[in-house]
């Protein structure tokens, strides 16, 4: 489930006039999961070359005034800035951007690029699929050596670890969890190794 915030006021008032018009912050909850949420930014900008003047700004502007707000460290590591731009963007731009470690998971999407169409709108961009694709949609891209490539995640890990699958599919996530899940893991496979720590 999505849902879109009010930018905080720390962050607007931290900006340069008119620097967060086109910027929208959206949560979503994670399945059954009620007791965190991954952020997003989404920042829509015309040129690279704003883009690239920039893109620090909004980075720096997050990680003080929106990430040291956070208490928990799931949300604190799962920030996602998406810059969405009208404009072609260089390779090297995207690149770099993109490879970027410091407070947020970046994305560049380029509108001419052909690229994640979907998401495009004739007046803007529906934010739904932008997130389901970039954040929650996962391809598997076995290579031909492997075998079929169209097997889905399921049947690969039941190929590879069929008991895994048997947890997986009783286990509940949440935080603090890994060590229910792992216990299950090794009794399924017979494991007496003990456990420790609670």
């Amino acid at each position: 489930m999505y849902t879109q915030h009010q930018l905080p006021p720390k962050l607007l008032e931290s900006s340069g006039e008119g620097l967060y018009d086109t910027v929208e912050l959206w949560s979503a909850t994670l399945g059954n999961e009620k007791e965190y949420n991954c952020h997003a930014f989404i920042v829509r900008l015309q040129t690279e070359a704003y883009l690239s003047l920039n893109w620090e700004l909004y980075r720096n502007d997050i990680a003080t005034c929106f990430q040291t707000d956070l208490s928990k460290d799931i949300e604190i590591w799962n920030i996602y800035l998406f810059f969405i731009i009208d404009g072609p963007v260089s390779r090297d731009l995207k690149y770099k951007i993109e490879q970027d470690r410091y407070s947020t998971r970046k994305v560049v999407i380029s509108k001419s690029s052909g690229q994640y169409q979907s998401v495009f709108l004739e007046n803007g961009i529906d934010v739904r699929i932008l997130l389901d694709t970039c954040l929650f949609n996962v391809e598997v891209n076995q290579g031909s050596s492997q075998g079929d490539v169209g097997n889905s995640v399921k049947e690969l890990i039941e190929s590879l670890d069929p008991d895994i699958l048997t947890v997986l599919e009783e286990y509940t996530p949440g935080i603090k969890k890994q060590k229910e899940f792992y216990h299950s893991y090794l009794t399924k496979k017979n494991i007496q190794n003990e456990i420790k720590g609670n």
